[in-house]
């Protein structure tokens, strides 16, 4: 290890015929002073001082959706509660989605998801779906959960027997969804 040392020596100055003498230890910054290394010798007034060399880089990969592959449904494990199994007419059924890498990789993100409420009937009704643009280094590492709630008010709801449809996205062998049933009686 180097330490800069700085230590003025007394000395004359002669400027215009005037003579002045100074003399003490002062502290200077080690910017303001040259300092030698063993493998570059202090340079002189008459020599450039040669130009630094830039400190080499490097650039750690990124993940990006390419890298990442797109898993089917059976790498997560997904669930959905709801608050309670029976309703009355009229009141709001509040439903809670779980979604978990169960893989033991990364997993290309999910880019959306939604609530829908299957009537005894058939039907489907649409209760909110939220979609996005994931950045290009989204991804789902191993074990990680993601959970999401929503209601849906049963005030025009019949009494009868329907169905909580949450869904991530995807289709086919890649469609992430849960199901959970539920009844509504009269008031």
């Amino acid at each position: 290890m180097w330490t800069r040392l700085s230590l003025v020596v007394p000395i004359t100055l002669a400027i215009a015929g005037c003579a002045t003498t100074a003399a003490g230890a002062t502290h200077t910054p080690p910017s303001a002073v040259a300092s030698a290394t063993p493998d570059r010798p202090r340079p002189d007034a008459s020599t450039p001082a040669p130009l630094p060399t830039p400190a080499p880089t490097y650039t750690a990969p990124v993940a990006t959706l390419s890298d990442v592959p797109r898993c089917p449904a059976s790498d997560y494990r997904t669930t959905l509660t709801l608050d309670r199994t029976t309703y009355r007419a009229g009141q709001s059924v509040v439903a809670t989605a779980t979604v978990t890498n169960a893989s033991t990789h990364n997993c290309a993100v999910l880019l959306g998801d939604s609530l829908s409420i299957r009537y005894p009937d058939g039907s489907v009704v649409l209760v909110f779906g939220a979609h996005g643009t994931a950045p290009s280094s989204a991804f789902t590492p191993p074990g990680n959960t993601n959970t999401n709630s929503s209601s849906w008010d049963s005030t025009s709801a019949a009494p009868g027997s329907y169905t909580a449809l949450w869904n991530w996205g995807g289709t086919g062998a890649y469609e992430v969804k849960a199901e959970r049933g539920f009844t509504i009686v009269a008031k």
